[in-house]
Parts: C-alpha cells; structure tokens; sequence
C-alpha cells in the first residue's frame, strides 16, 4: 500500500491485481517521508487498517483507490505465482501439489483467504469505504483515469511479477467442479464485482468487446489531455 500527502492519494494493494507495478509507478512521486509512513504499513494492509492508523476525517479527505481481479483468474495466478516464490507463506503446502486442481482442492479449500472485498469494507458496517475500484481486466485504462484525477503524469506501468502461464487461457485449467468450488468460496466478490466464469466461447467474443471499448475510451481520455493542456 502507498500513501501520498502531496497527491492526496491512497493505494490499496490487493494481493496478484498488478499492485507492483502501480506501486513502482508510484513511488516516482513519493516523498521519502511518505515512503517510509507507507512501509510501516503491511504490503496488503486493509482499507479499515489505514482508516484506524489515519483516523476517518483524515482518511476520508484523501482519494482512495485499488484494483480487483476475477476471482477464477486471481486464484490461478495466485497458484503459479506461490511456485516461483520459495519465501511466500504458503509455498511449503503448494509446492507439495501436482497440478492446479490439487491445490483448489487441498490448500485453498481449507484455507481461510480472505475476499478481495474484505480489503476495502469497514467490517462493522460491512460497507465499501475506497473512492474508486479499478479491474484488473481494464488496467491500463482505469488507471490512466486515476492519473488524470490526480495530476500525474500518464505513460504505460510497467511490467512486474507478471506470470507467463496466466497470459494463457486460464479456464482451460478448469472444470465444472473447480468453478463450481471457487464460485462458492468467493462469492462475495462474484456478486459486488459482478465477475463471471468466462467460458471459452465467451471469452473470445469478450476480448473483442473489451479491445473496442479499450480503443474507444482510451482515444476519448487522449483528446480530454489534449484540451486540459490546451
């Protein structure tokens, strides 16, 4: 997580959302006192854990952001991730498994991970409390909408702990179980989010409309720089 007086920002970073490479991004515009405030902070601190440190009129005055991930991606990603890192917590019981189903199965069916939601609600009010929640699905563009909020500088994040597996079609690692499965424990975030399983048919039918939609925002955000500079 990151937090700027200066630019009046906070960042949530959700575990495997392309926190990173926003964090990397960043830190470019960080003073050193607010990178040092920002790394008392767990990497993964929760929205409430900011606003209890900050206290809420603090809180609330700044201009809160993170990005979330389609769970059934997320869960893949998260798998292949914790194979290439011998550090992570959980890299004892994942190593042991065989394959992806293996690990759906045997560590996260029993593992208490928590919703990506859980990162930016108030527990007791159960109630969102983040300004502006970017898709992973639509990185480049929902975040060059929360540079232009804040005055910084639009270029492309770069690129970090970037998985090459996932850059393949993940549902094909799936079966109706394992769908079924990660739909139920992460059904919070299905239902908020409004995220669904993107069968293969579906799938490429959505990139083609998520290439148009990318395009055609991204030309009408470009001419808006183009008259704010004017």
């Amino acid at each position: 997580m990151q937090i700027s007086f200066k630019h009046n920002f906070i960042f949530i970073h959700i575990p495997k959302t392309a926190g990173s490479s926003i964090t990397q991004y960043l830190n470019e515009y960080l003073t050193e006192e607010e990178k040092t405030l920002s790394q008392k902070f767990p990497s993964h601190a929760t929205a409430q854990m900011i606003q209890d440190k900050l206290g809420e009129i603090q809180y609330n005055k700044m201009f809160k952001f993170a990005f979330v991930r389609n769970p059934w991606e997320h869960q893949f990603s998260l798998y292949n991730y914790i194979l290439r890192a011998p550090f992570h917590p959980s890299y004892s019981k994942v190593s042991q498994c065989k394959c992806f189903s293996e690990y759906v199965y045997n560590v996260l069916d029993n593992d208490p991970q928590p919703c990506q939601k859980d990162y930016l609600i108030s527990p007791n009010l159960d109630k969102v409390i983040v300004d502006f929640i970017g898709r992973f699905e639509n990185i480049n563009l929902d975040f060059q909408k929360i540079c232009y909020h804040l005055n910084l500088p639009q270029r492309p994040l770069p690129f970090i702990n970037k998985n090459p597996i996932t850059s393949q079609s993940y549902f094909e690692h799936y079966t109706p179980d394992l769908i079924n499965l990660i739909g139920k424990k992460f059904q919070k975030d299905i239902e908020y989010f409004v995220y669904k399983f993107p069968f293969k048919s579906q799938e490429k039918e959505k990139i083609k409309n998520q290439e148009k939609r990318r395009n055609l925002e991204s030309i009408k955000y470009q001419l808006k720089i183009k008259k704010r500079q004017l």
